[in-house]
């Protein structure tokens, strides 16, 4: 089966970076993979910093858009770090509460 890399950035409600020390990066998805795929795959690889469960991910193709239905396609999304996806977290999640209880 085929994979293919997805990147994002984790974002606050406003649009700004969620957590300041963490970057842009990337999950692995199939090319049948939906939005809440996607959303599921980040979440599970972020649950260390980030509260809440994977439906309260927000995903967006820019900062401007309306939020994308997680049963939408992936298609191209996110191929690439000049064209990542934006994931707005929970207002509630705090890098530095949740790093330092790791």
């Amino acid at each position: 089966m085929m994979t293919r890399d997805m990147w994002y950035w984790l974002i606050d409600d406003h649009g700004n970076p969620a957590f300041s020390s963490v970057g842009m990066f990337f999950v692995t998805i199939t090319p049948e993979a939906n939005i809440g795929h996607f959303t599921k795959k980040v979440w599970e690889e972020n649950q260390r910093i980030i509260d809440g469960v994977a439906a309260q991910l927000k995903v967006f193709t820019s900062k401007d858009d309306a939020p994308m239905r997680f049963s939408a396609p992936v298609g191209d999304r996110g191929a690439s770090e000049d064209s990542p996806l934006f994931v707005v977290v929970p207002k509630n999640s705090n890098i530095h509460q949740n790093l330092l209880s790791l």
